[in-house]
């Protein structure tokens, strides 16, 4: 899957890696858009959802798609 990050895309990314520096970060595709997970010894300490339309955010704040 290709999916070119807007540049607050890209900020929201580098920020989450400095959040936690030893997260394994991994991309997957969503119904409108592209999840964004921080995993540590397994689980999740971080979600975030970016959209087709540029924005970038923790998975409560962008609507969901019908």
């Amino acid at each position: 899957m290709r999916h070119e990050l807007t540049s607050e895309q890209a900020i929201a990314i580098a920020l989450l890696r400095q959040r936690h520096p030893d997260a394994e970060i991994d991309v997957q595709r969503s119904i409108g858009g592209v999840i964004i997970e921080a995993r540590e010894h397994g689980e999740i300490v971080e979600l975030l959802r970016a959209d087709y339309y540029g924005r970038c955010a923790s998975d409560e704040q962008l609507p969901h798609a019908a």
